[in-house]
C-alpha cells in the first residue's frame, strides 16, 4: 500500500509541476492576446503548485522514512523531496512578490522583471529536474566499473 501511495503522490505532484510549468503556462502566453491575463492565470496555477508542494512534500518524506531502512538512497530521496518542495515554494513566495515589485506603476514589466523571472524559471527547472531522481527505479550506482 505504501508503494502505491508514494507513486500516487509523486504522479500528482510531479505531474502538476511539469504540466503547469511546461504546458499550461507557455500555452497561456502563446494563446491569449492579453499578456496580463495570461500572467494572472499562470500565477494562479503556480500558486496551486506551491500549495500542493507544501502538502505532497511532507507526505512523500513520511512515506520514504516509513520504509525503516537507512541508506544513502533514502537520504538522497529525502534531500530531493526537500529541494523540490523548497524550489516550488520559493518560486511562489519569494520570486513572485519580487516580480510584482519589479512592475512599473502602469503594470508593465520593469527593468529588473526579466532578470527575476529568469532566476525564478531556473529554480523551477532545477526543482522539476530534481524530481526525476524521485522517479528513478532501483539503485542509483555512480561507481565506475572496471572492464566496461
Amino acid at each position: 500500500m505504501r508503494v502505491f501511495l508514494k507513486r500516487l503522490v509523486l504522479t500528482v505532484w510531479l505531474g502538476m509541476i511539469w504540466s503547469v510549468g511546461y504546458l499550461a503556462a507557455p500555452i497561456l502566453f502563446e494563446t491569449l492576446d492579453d499578456r496580463a491575463l495570461a500572467g494572472l492565470v499562470a500565477g494562479k496555477l503556480f500558486t496551486t503548485v506551491a500549495w500542493v508542494s507544501l502538502v505532497a512534500g511532507p507526505i512523500m518524506a513520511f512515506l520514504i522514512m516509513a520504509t525503516g531502512e537507512r541508506s544513502r538512497r533514502r537520504s538522497l530521496k529525502l534531500i530531493c523531496v526537500l529541494l523540490v518542495m523548497l524550489s516550488m515554494v520559493s518560486v511562489h513566495w519569494i520570486f513572485t512578490p519580487m516580480m510584482e515589485g519589479a512592475r512599473l506603476p502602469d503594470g508593465t514589466p520593469g527593468e529588473s522583471f526579466l532578470m527575476i523571472h529568469g532566476a525564478s524559471s531556473v529554480v523551477y527547472l532545477l526543482g522539476s529536474l530534481i524530481g526525476l531522481v524521485l522517479l528513478w527505479p532501483g539503485k542509483i550506482d555512480l561507481r565506475i566499473r572496471k572492464g566496461a
